[in-house]
């Protein structure tokens, strides 16, 4: 677990670092600006103050949003100095994918959780968390953003939980929102926008739908 948690500390310090650069460059309004992007519910301060939705934002904002071509942690990468680690872990955002998984088992005793692909067809992951293998129940469903490294998959520390109940509903709903602002944006290059879409629909869901998880020190 060592491992894990290296990368662990060291990517938050590196997110901490982007989006402090993110800020110096283009100052505090393209907080807003995301927030605004990817706010459905008519309430963009609590994307920003509510520390429950802000994982969401950020996460946004340094994977998803782009500037020039270029997605915040690149031209981060590109302007800074890194480290070793820090290139292996901007490495693993090259290639992290943003979906919906269903919990299928987990290993409390191994800090492993399970999960099976709701949008994609891929093989299920074998995700280490610390925390979501000792406080997830049954077979709920998360929205998060896997980052694959050699040997291990861990999140981006962004996660939306929702009952499994509703999967049916859930993934039907987002096809259809797919669908329409596909439709009526006119947009062609619908690869481009996927995870985009993931992100202002299921955010949205999980703040109208989603399980509250607090965890006990």
């Amino acid at each position: 677990m060592e491992r894990y948690k290296d990368f662990r500390e060291a990517q938050l310090i590196l997110n901490s670092r982007i989006f402090d650069y993110s800020v110096d460059k283009f100052g505090m309004e393209i907080l807003r600006y995301c927030a605004d992007y990817i706010d459905m519910m008519g309430d963009v301060d609590e994307l920003i103050y509510d520390e429950m939705y802000l994982p969401f934002l950020l996460d946004f904002l340094i994977y998803e949003h782009l500037v020039d071509g270029k997605k915040i942690y690149q031209l981060f990468r590109d302007n800074n100095m890194i480290s070793q680690l820090e290139a292996e872990i901007l490495d693993s955002y090259d290639n992290s994918y943003l979906s919906l998984f269903r919990v299928v088992n987990k290993s409390e005793s191994k800090n492993l959780i399970f999960l099976r692909d709701l949008l994609e067809d891929r093989k299920n992951i074998r995700l280490t968390d610390m925390l979501f293998s000792k406080t997830l129940e049954g077979n709920p469903i998360l929205f998060t953003r896997v980052l694959p490294y050699e040997g291990m998959y861990i999140t981006s520390g962004m996660s939306g939980i929702f009952d499994d109940l509703i999967l049916i509903r859930l993934v039907d709903n987002f096809k259809g929102f797919r669908r329409d602002v596909i439709k009526e944006n006119g947009i062609e290059e619908k690869e481009k926008m996927e995870n985009t879409l993931r992100m202002i629909y299921f955010l949205n869901a999980y703040r109208d739908i989603g399980i509250d998880v607090y965890y006990e020190d």
